[in-house]
């Protein structure tokens, strides 16, 4: 890449036309962007974290007592053919 690219695409960008917006919707705009960043960085209730925890917790049990009732009943099975 070369230097210039860069320059060409922020020049493309600038000629772009850019909408017309009143005082009042860009107000608004504003506002509902600043409400969105502050629910962002505002930390979850404890019993959510407290899920989420559980959950990351759980799950992996649960898939390998899955996977071990599996193998358990597959090798039950290959030993009943055999016989």
């Amino acid at each position: 890449m070369s230097h210039e690219e860069p320059d060409d695409l922020l020049r493309a960008l600038r000629d772009l036309p850019s909408p017309d917006v009143d005082a009042a919707r860009a107000a608004r705009v504003g506002r509902h962007a600043r409400a969105a960043f502050v629910e962002s960085a505002t930390p979850a209730p404890i019993l959510v974290r407290l899920g989420v925890v559980t959950g990351r917790a759980v799950m992996p049990v649960v898939l390998a007592s899955i996977i071990g009732v599996y193998l358990v009943w597959a090798l039950s099975a290959a030993t009943a053919l055999v016989r």
